[in-house]
């Protein structure tokens, strides 16, 4: 498991999802995304370089959060560090 389920159907945990972040999780991410899918709706964890995140893995919160305008960093605002990137993957991976 990932963490606790809070009453408001979102899991929390700054170390409860080191398992995103190895690289078994990039060769294959199929079961961690499903025990996200059905733990909660929304995840929040935190990387291994310390910056903070949600995690959404279901297909119809994914496509809620993205058409919500009011979950957005302003446009020139973030920048994609390296240092973010999980443990030398070069290239973000896709995971939807």
């Amino acid at each position: 498991m990932f963490g606790t389920l809070a009453g408001d159907g979102l899991v929390q945990g700054a170390d409860a999802y080191a398992g995103l972040f190895t690289p078994e999780f990039v060769r294959d991410p199929h079961p961690v995304q499903a025990t996200l899918r059905q733990e909660a709706a929304a995840h929040r964890t935190v990387t291994p370089t310390g910056m903070r995140m949600w995690v959404v893995a279901r297909y119809e919160d994914v496509r809620t959060v993205l058409a919500d305008p009011t979950v957005a960093v302003p446009f020139g605002q973030f920048r994609w560090r390296k240092s973010v990137l999980m443990h030398g993957v070069e290239q973000p991976p896709l995971i939807l």
